[in-house]
Order: structure tokens, then C-alpha cells, then sequence
């Protein structure tokens, strides 16, 4: 196999219920290289965020096969 270098990004999830709200769930992810946190108020918009997340952050975390 050809050395090349691998992308990729680690994040650590959490999930909750929140009875009473219109998505009943919400969520976060947190970059524990960073120790970003973002926060979804629904988790319908987690899809984007990580869409989002790998068009503006390509260089984080290069390694070899």
C-alpha cells in the first residue's frame, strides 16, 4: 500500500432527552484535542455541522497507514 496521508477528526458525543421540547433530543460534540464544544439545540442539525466541519477543517490530525 502507497504512504499516504490519512485524514480524519475525533470528537466525543453526547446525547440527552429534553422532555418538553420540540426535538425532544438535543446534543454535543467535543474536539478533545481542542476541547471545542458545540451544542445542538436538535439533533437533525448534526448531519450539516459535520459536513461543514470537513470542508473547513481538512489539515487537523495527519497521519500515515
Amino acid at each position: 500500500m502507497p504512504d499516504r496521508p490519512l485524514r480524519y477528526h475525533t470528537f466525543l458525543l453526547s446525547l440527552w432527552e429534553e422532555p418538553g421540547s420540540e426535538s425532544g433530543w438535543r446534543g454535543s460534540l467535543q474536539n478533545p484535542h481542542t476541547g471545542e464544544r458545540f451544542g445542538f439545540r436538535a439533533i437533525a442539525e448534526l448531519p450539516a455541522f459535520l459536513r461543514a466541519w470537513i470542508q473547513t477543517h481538512p489539515e487537523e490530525k495527519p497521519m500515515r497507514d
